[in-house]
């Protein structure tokens, strides 16, 4: 049984519908942020403040197309320019394992919200 599992659908519902109703506006406002669109949709986004990766989304209509790691490599690059030598993120359960295909690694016990603290140190690679 994975972490996910454990997690169950309902709970991931939850957090992922826990974002306040001005949650794109404070992202855009107050951090970086970069949208990827197909045919003038937006399929994808990531959100970034300093080193920390604050958000990925991409619908699933196009999972597995690569969007969420070519959204992820250039929010790396980002935050790479700006000197740091990591990028931080809290994952939900559900996309551990993706995040940890892309180099990250679990930095301690879930949060509060049931997110996952991960980590990934910037190399030669990314």
């Amino acid at each position: 049984m994975s972490l996910a599992d454990d997690f169950g659908y309902a709970a991931t519902h939850r957090w992922a519908k826990s974002a306040k109703p001005d949650r794109a506006t404070r992202a855009i406002t107050q951090n970086s942020v970069w949208v990827v669109e197909v045919a003038s949709s937006v399929m994808g986004w990531v959100e970034v403040k300093e080193d920390k990766i604050m958000g990925l989304y991409v619908d699933s209509s196009v999972f597995g197309s690569g969007i969420g790691s070519s959204l992820m490599a250039f929010a790396e690059t980002e935050i790479q320019r700006t000197g740091r030598s990591s990028a931080h993120l809290d994952a939900s359960p559900n996309a551990v394992s993706f995040y940890s295909r892309l180099g990250y690694v679990v930095l301690g016990n879930p949060n509060p919200d049931s997110s996952i603290p991960m980590v990934k140190q910037f190399g030669n690679d990314a």
